[in-house]
């Protein structure tokens, strides 16, 4: 089957019938430069041209090795080398053989129907421009819309299906077809509404098809826009046929069919009223040091589009990012999509992280590793996160003399992690403009992010705060004029953009209302006294009649979809309805996205928007939506996915003991990565599922690490406590940690009794033995105690190396270190810490090497002094 792209709509990718993720591509420039070279397909595009359009705002450092990256990445995803070709100095799209181009389809459709209708060929023309009008999706690299790369390819296709529509419109006048007439001259009105030849078309075709009132209309609608918008008058033709209309003269030599009326189609709204809003943050941004922006407002009030503008106008480079509501427990989810972002704007700023931070970063981010060589060598959980932290801190600081717009959606769902690390880069890097877009109300926001934003706000006058809510009065009568339409929208719905767009698209569906222009709608005559009741009903219920109108089929995968939450890919989807044909997944997709139900964003299919799929849960039976949990919950399990993400469709499906097993799994992948916040909140999530006895104990002593990494000792020590009480715990481990936790609150007394219960639940396992000792000698130094301290590592010492443990051999000799100071015994102290500091180099734990030379050097400079350890 070879290899298909599709322009027409939201840029697309399929292999042998299956998809090619966007994620696949490595990121948006490497989509971009292919949809550059399929414009220009069979000539040579220079590297200076692609440098100039994928670049236009700020050119990497070294243009021509990211150009080669990213043509690297384009032919790695097509899976097919030879469909880039490399010419001298420049690159070409030849795509020979089965590769498939949905706007190369379209335009050879036109043009056999353009030849057939100079031919005489009237029903072999209509069906070749019936043909192109079905392969039509959509507006063509939707995606590059205001690039100029792409208008002379995007004006060729427009100028194409104008012709296409135009010419099926009178083609059908001719056979008969009276629907199919009105239908594509309507729609030619729409594309073109200043060009007289397409409202004379729409004016016959309605007057052909029995309605003289609708084409008196139509005409009166092009007199009144002409004059408005360009001073002149129709031509003597329109007057000509606006007489034979008034004097009921046929207008077409066929007989008429029966009446039909036009049905507009519905795309999206125009951005409006939120000019205001747009300017102050340009305003903003044009300071060299702007400081962190957000935007604030409740859902579908059009935060995204309206940062989505402030990108596309704002002189900086953009990188743009989103949380997404299921991955809110996944460390490292949105600074990953950011970092690749970055990367992809110039791959050089990667060299200025160092190899170890770089060996830490590509662990989060992969592509690290495939732009440049990286360290080597054992790092534990904590040095890792700390490293891999320094290393994308250092990426945005490199990337910072470019100044870029860093900009984050739906910030209400991003994970601790990189909320922390974006919280680090705005005090940091404050040559970055970072807009912030976030839903408004505290049920909205969860802890993480809300502490963040809270954090924000604290930060005070350095934060442009901007709050959208309803359209002004203004920006609605822009869109449907004055009278009853506008009344109505401002009286009887929210006012937010998505309330608007969706009552409009349900009158629209019902006939109600039609295009007025390209961006602009009416009431139609006969329809005034309904429109009231129809958006009284309002969005939800206007989503809810929209989804109800596709199939059975379509239908589970869009509730399978909202349910996921997130951006997938059609493999996944077609996984979880346990279909293996991918394509009949991928036709269901793209017919919900012509209904405006789904779209295809950086990383695979997604609702259109999060209130769609509110109402599309809302929607679901408990006991289906159970099932459909449990179908993703498989699917995503087989697929490697994060256990949290499991785990949440584990419960929708009403199993908690397999859902507390997957929360345990992501609780302990969160220590691993030292992710604190997240591994608490997974750890209190499965606690929450009543777990049976050893789970539960598991859980809490991951939630006691994990609080106890935090400095939060008191509620670490009653997991600990809650632990022991479920017995049969190694409870020498527990008392042991217990007893590290009192003592880091100065309670010795009790801290000496938990390590001697820990010492005698030990017996004779002499791993747990020596965890007891190391704790005690610890506490011995606290309470000055060095002769006993040292009696104590000196018998931990031997059992850690009786079992091979060089963790804790370097743990001791670091006490050891430390008595040998208080001693006054110098140089023995400087032999035990170059040893200590070997062996945690050789196991990767940097940072606490950092913490034993501070230690040495605290110690060196307040000699006789006694010292907590």
């Amino acid at each position: 089957m070879g290899v298909e792209i599709r322009l027409l709509g939201r840029f697309s990718a399929r292999r042998d019938g299956r998809e090619i993720p966007p994620g696949a591509f490595g990121g948006r420039l490497a989509r971009t430069l292919l949809r550059i070279l399929i414009s220009r397909r069979g000539a040579f595009v220079t590297r200076e041209y692609l440098t100039e359009a994928l670049w236009p705002k700020a050119q990497p450092a070294d243009p021509v090795m990211n150009v080669n990256v990213l043509v690297q990445r384009a032919r790695s995803a097509l899976g097919d080398q030879g469909l880039i070709v490399t010419g001298p100095g420049g690159y070409s799209f030849a795509g020979a053989g089965g590769c498939v181009i949905d706007a190369e389809v379209f335009l050879a459709a036109v043009g056999r129907g353009r030849a057939l209708h100079a031919a005489g060929d009237h029903p072999a023309a209509l069906q070749e421009f019936r043909l192109a009008l079905e392969v039509w999706a959509g507006e063509p690299l939707a995606e590059d819309t205001y690039e100029e790369w792409a208008q002379e390819f995007r004006t060729m296709l427009l100028r194409a299906r104008l012709d296409a529509l135009e010419g099926a419109a009178a083609l059908a006048l001719a056979t008969g077809d009276a629907a199919q007439a009105v239908a594509c001259s309507e729609l030619a009105v729409v594309q073109e509404p200043l060009r007289e030849a397409a409202h004379l078309l729409l004016a016959t075709t309605l007057a052909a098809s029995g309605d003289p009132a609708a084409a008196l209309a139509a005409l009166d609608r092009l007199r009144r826009r002409l004059a408005d918008e360009l001073g002149l008058d129709p031509s003597e033709e329109a007057d000509r046929l606006q007489l034979r209309i008034l004097r009921g003269e046929p207008v077409v030599t066929t007989a008429p069919a029966p009446p039909v009326a036009a049905r507009s189609t519905f795309g999206q709204l125009p951005f409006l009223g939120r000019e205001h809003e747009v300017a102050e943050i340009l305003a903003r941004l044009a300071d060299p040091f702007p400081g962190p922006i957000l935007v604030l407002g409740p859902p579908g009030a059009g935060k995204s589009r309206l940062i989505a503008e402030v990108g596309a106008r704002s002189r900086r480079p953009v990188v743009a990012a989103r949380g997404f509501r299921t991955q809110q427990e996944e460390p490292w989810g949105l600074a990953r999509d950011l970092i690749t972002e970055v990367l992809s704007l110039d791959a050089s700023v990667v060299e200025a992280v160092s190899p170890r931070a770089a060996q830490a970063l590509a662990d989060v981010v992969p592509l690290v590793a495939d732009l440049r060589e990286v360290g080597s060598g054992a790092v534990d959980p904590e040095s890792r996160r700390s490293l891999a932290r320094e290393g994308a801190i250092r990426i945005f600081e490199a990337i910072a003399a470019k100044a870029p717009l860093v900009v984050v959606d739906d910030v209400q769902w991003a994970d601790a992690t990189s909320l922390a690390l974006l919280e680090v880069v705005a005090r940091r890097v404050p040559r970055i403009g970072l807009v912030i877009a976030s839903r408004s109300g505290e049920a909205s926001v969860g802890g993480s992010a809300a502490t963040f934003l809270g954090e924000l706000a604290r930060a005070g006058g350095d934060v442009l705060t901007v709050t959208v809510g309803p359209l002004p009065r203004p920006a609605v009568v822009e869109l449907v004029g004055e009278g009853y339409l506008a009344e109505v929208i401002l009286r009887e719905t929210e006012g937010t953009p998505l309330a608007i767009a969706e009552v409009l698209q349900a009158l629209v569906r019902r006939g109600l209302v039609e295009a007025d222009g390209p961006a602009r709608w009416r009431v139609r005559q006969a329809g005034a006294a309904e429109v009231r009741s129809a958006a009284h009903a309002g969005q939800r219920r206007a989503i809810e009649v929209r989804v109800g109108l596709q199939t059975a089929r379509e239908g589970r995968t869009l509730s399978l979809l909202a349910l996921l939450g997130r951006e997938a890919p059609a493999r996944l989807l077609a996984a979880a309805s346990g279909r293996d044909d991918e394509g009949a997944v991928l036709d269901d997709l793209d017919a919900l996205a012509g209904a405006g139900l789904v779209r295809l964003g950086e990383r695979g299919w997604a609702m259109h928007h999060d209130v769609i799929g509110e109402v599309v849960i809302e929607g679901l039976e408990s006991s289906h939506r159970g099932r459909l949990h449990g179908m993703l919950a498989k699917a995503l399990d087989a697929d490697g996915a994060e256990p949290a993400e499991v785990a949440g469709h584990l419960v929708g499906a009403g199993d908690p003991d397999a859902a507390a097993d997957a929360f345990a799994d992501a609780a302990r992948r969160g220590l691993e990565r030292f992710a604190n916040d997240e591994a608490e909140k997974l750890s209190t999530a499965g606690l929450e599922l009543a777990p049976r006895t050893e789970l539960r104990r598991a859980l809490l002593e991951i939630r006691a690490e994990a609080r106890g990494r935090r400095g939060d000792t008191a509620p670490a020590r009653d997991d600990l406590r809650c632990a022991l009480e479920t017995g049969g715990a190694d409870r020498s481990r527990i008392l042991t940690s217990m007893a590290m936790l009192t003592s880091g609150t100065e309670d010795y007394v009790l801290a000496s009794e938990l390590v001697e219960l820990a010492l005698g639940e030990a017996g004779r396992d002499p791993a747990a033995r020596a965890r007891a000792l190391t704790a005690g000698a610890r506490l011995d130094l606290n309470l000055q105690r060095p002769k006993r301290a040292a009696a104590r590592a000196g018998e931990a010492l031997a059992l850690f190396e009786e079992v091979g443990d060089p963790d804790g051999v370097a743990d001791i000799l670091e006490i050891r270190c430390i008595i040998a100071i208080q001693l006054a015994q110098f140089g023995e102290a400087l032999t035990l810490l170059g040893r200590a500091t070997r062996l945690f180099q050789d196991a990767g734990r940097l940072m606490r090497i950092g913490r034993c030379r501070s230690n040495w050097a605290s110690r060196w400079q307040r000699r006789g002094s006694p010292m907590k350890v």
